[in-house]
């Protein structure tokens, strides 16, 4: 079944992300109200946007937005349960993740709280976009659902554009309002200042999201494509009506890296969106460049810093953008890998692991085989204490 409404109204969704709401509260009451039109018999719906120390050891909620009891229930299950438990639902491998998805990563004691909470809201499972804005804070925008989720490729891909748009537009609202252009519906250019990026980027970027507004687009998944959520990979267009006409506001809105040296800003932005998991493609959307300007300046980067392959590359990444993940990152293991070697840690049998994981039992012994070969461990009691 899915998930994400085949007619949403995706122009609409975005303007609602790009609004001048006056706080944090307004901005994501509008966001729910769009929300509600774009999934599919959702139970129901919430934003919380969670502030933490530079080591991710503490944490308080600045904005909480739905059900109140899930507010509550979130902070009590941390106090409970630790800063693993923010880690695990605030920042997945993926932007966009299921709350089955992050349960099979969970320690048992974890999952069994997490599957009571969803139960206490009614819940079978939950969806969440799941975006930093800037270091040290972290948003989930999450529908909850009376059956287990299966998210199609496109309804992925759909939802993590969405989702970089959710994120630079929050990073957005807590950036200086330095606008350094403006420019109309038309392509024309109504003011540059010194720091604006080349007037040919900000016209074809215009062009794209007016075609993304035609009636015989905005409600396909053309829409997305075309808008893409910076300009250059450091400015985003702010739409503004007086009266009936549409213009721009070009405002600076570069995303937060941990400076380096040896690499451009362009290679750090491009590694910070690896570190999180993004392919080349979506790491140009997100930052309005081409897809082998992006290849470029991952190549570039790990010519640069000695490395060879991209997981290698993407694991330094996750430590320069300052990726609370990364301090928890032991090797350089896939999402799968990682959801069995959780479970192994638990002490769990492959029989056992094969049911949660609703694989084979077959299967399941293939891939610890491969995990074993992988980290040179002779057991796989070794592997679990090794990784512990």
């Amino acid at each position: 079944m899915r998930t994400v409404r085949s007619k949403a109204d995706w122009v609409e969704v975005l303007d609602a992300a790009y609004d001048a709401a006056e706080d944090d509260t307004a901005w994501g009451r509008r966001l729910l109200d769009v929300g509600a039109r774009v999934f599919r018999d959702a139970q129901l719906l919430g934003v919380t946007m969670l502030a933490h120390d530079a080591s991710c050891s503490s944490a308080e909620i600045v904005l909480g937005l739905g059900p109140p009891a899930i507010s509550r229930d979130v902070l009590a299950a941390t106090r409970q349960l630790g800063m693993a438990f923010v880690r695990e639902h605030f920042y997945p491998p993926s932007l966009v993740t299921t709350h089955l998805e992050v349960g099979v990563r969970m320690q048992r004691e974890a999952r069994e709280r997490a599957a009571a909470l969803r139960a206490s809201w009614g819940c079978v499972d939950g969806l969440g976009l799941c975006v930093h804005p800037d270091p040290g804070l972290a948003l989930v925008f999450y529908a909850g659902f009376d059956r287990e989720l299966s998210l199609s490729a496109r309804e992925r891909r759909l939802l993590t554009q969405l989702a970089l748009h959710v994120e630079t537009s929050c990073r957005l609202r807590r950036r200086p309002d330095v606008v350094t252009a403006v420019i109309g519906a038309d392509g024309r250019l109504l003011h540059r200042g010194d720091d604006a990026p080349r007037a040919s980027s900000m016209s074809a970027h215009v062009a794209r999201i007016e075609r993304a507004r035609t009636r015989s687009r905005r409600r396909t998944t053309e829409a997305l494509d075309l808008w893409s959520a910076l300009v250059d990979g450091r400015a985003t267009l702010v739409p503004r009506s007086e009266g009936s006409r549409r213009h721009y506001l070009v405002v600076d809105n570069a995303p937060a890296t941990q400076p380096l040296r040896a690499l451009t800003h362009g290679e750090l932005d491009a590694l910070s969106f690896a570190a999180r998991g993004l392919s080349s493609k979506l790491i140009g959307y997100s930052l309005g460049v081409s897809e082998p300007t992006v290849s470029s300046r991952l190549a570039s980067a790990a010519a640069k810093v000695g490395l060879a392959t991209r997981i290698e590359l993407v694991r330094l990444a996750a430590m320069l953008t300052r990726d609370p993940r990364a301090r928890f990152e032991r090797m350089a293991l896939t999402t799968a890998e990682r959801d069995v070697l959780a479970l192994l840690a638990q002490g769990l049998s492959n029989r056992d692991i094969a049911r949660i994981r609703r694989r084979s039992v077959r299967t399941i012994a293939n891939q610890v085989a491969h995990l074993l070969r992988k980290t040179s461990t002779s057991s796989r009691r070794a592997l679990a204490l090794r990784l512990s």
